[in-house]
């Protein structure tokens, strides 16, 4: 009797895998046979699941911003304290999310060239960024947060704070430890909200 497949969550593990393989050497680095070999399946395997490899590679890029989403979505905080700690949340702090920055960032140089990624980015970042204006504007009509802080350019700071700060900490990984990654954050954040 053939062994049944559960497509769905072999579509699932071979774009976890995709990420990782993106994760480790890059968008270049991700060639149909490399996904494969670290899947330990055919690459006629991965191409009755995607198409292409453009296919596959998107796939692992949404798995990445999928992940990052569900964390993020639920965030209803108002107060500084709240905003600074879920800011810090989003920093690639463990393995899990050292991968998904990986991936984002990777894709991020492929989307300079792809504007159907270039889209797809501007919408997360912009997603992103909402997230963290409305809990400041929220914040603002409870009381917790200052009526002189602007939810526009405070909300940008916090978003271009966490960007730096994940980019760093991906390229001195070395130098720069997840309690510094924090530190630095939550100054920063600080610094927003000091009116």
């Amino acid at each position: 009797m053939p062994k049944i497949i559960d497509q769905e969550e072999r579509r699932a593990q071979l774009a976890r895998t995709a990420m990782e393989v993106i994760a480790a050497q890059g968008v270049q680095g991700a060639t149909l046979r490399t996904i494969a070999d670290t899947a330990g399946v055919s690459v006629g395997i991965l191409q009755h699941n995607f198409r292409t490899r453009d296919v596959l590679l998107l796939a692992a890029f949404e798995m990445a911003v999928d992940r990052v989403e569900k964390r993020v979505d639920s965030f209803l905080g108002t107060t500084i304290e709240e905003i600074r700690q879920f800011a810090v949340e989003t920093l690639p702090l463990d393995r899990q999310r050292k991968i998904e920055w990986k991936v984002l960032v990777a894709f991020r140089a492929e989307a300079l060239a792809n504007p159907r990624l270039a889209k797809e980015q501007r919408l997360r970042w912009r997603k992103f960024r909402q997230l963290f204006k409305g809990a400041i504007e929220n914040g603002i009509s409870a009381g917790h947060i200052s009526k002189k802080v602007d939810p526009d350019n405070a909300s940008y700071a916090i978003v271009s704070a966490i960007d730096g700060s994940a980019n760093l900490a991906l390229f001195l990984a070395r130098e720069w430890k997840a309690a510094d990654e924090a530190a630095n954050l939550e100054l920063l954040v600080n610094g927003v909200f000091s009116i």
